[in-house]
């Protein structure tokens, strides 16, 4: 009987040791998971830095170009040059219009009833790309060759969504005759009450225009 006992006890003791080691591995993993969620967590946000960073850098690039569609064809971009020169009339530009096709992202060929992509065009002067994206707001209806002239900015993908999300609101401030506009890359300036306010977001902006009732009739 005092045998078995023993045994039993001497039992009992070994798999109490062994749990207080399982407690003990549970324990130190658990540390170790920790300390990589710490590290997991260090590098998203060092990535998101250098993400930011990234399109910031793009989109200061990008604002040198303009999109042009029907893209210059089989005459390239002199093709274009001379396009704009006859649209525009003798004496738009302050001297030689010079342009270089901007790289663009890849992309599958459009199909034959689609229309073709638009074709990125990097100014040398700026002051030359104001005046091309000046008038192409104002001759929207422009046709070369038999074919639709349409001129706009080159925009990254996600700025161009963005900037439509704004026009809830920007069609509401202008309904009630506020003074807005955008700033590059993606923000809406509003002048209301001899306040100026600045918006980094859609959501911000309906915010606004919900506080200050503009909203309602």
């Amino acid at each position: 009987m005092k045998a078995s006992l023993n045994k039993l006890l001497e039992t009992q003791m070994a798999q109490g040791a062994a749990i207080r080691e399982v407690r003990q591995k549970v324990s130190e993993n658990e540390n170790e998971i920790l300390g990589l969620a710490v590290k997991v967590e260090a590098h998203e946000a060092l990535r998101k830095k250098w993400q930011a960073m990234f399109e910031e850098m793009e989109n200061r690039s990008r604002r040198k170009n303009l999109r042009n569609q029907p893209p210059g064809g089989a005459g390239g971009i002199g093709h274009v040059v001379t396009m704009l020169n006859s649209l525009m009339g003798a004496g738009a530009f302050q001297g030689p219009l010079e342009l270089e096709g901007a790289h663009r992202v890849l992309a599958r060929k459009p199909k034959a009833s689609e229309p073709p992509r638009a074709g990125p065009l990097r100014f040398h002067l700026f002051a030359d790309r104001k005046c091309v994206l000046r008038w192409a707001k104002k001759e929207r209806s422009s046709r070369w060759e038999n074919a639709e002239v349409r001129i706009y900015q080159d925009w990254r993908a996600e700025v161009a969504k963005k900037r439509v999300s704004y026009n809830r609101a920007k069609a509401l401030l202008h309904r009630r005759g506020v003074k807005f506009g955008m700033l590059q890359p993606a923000r809406l300036w509003v002048t209301y009450r001899d306040r100026h306010h600045y918006f980094e977001s859609p959501e911000e902006a309906w915010a606004f225009v919900q506080a200050e009732k503009l909203d309602s009739d």
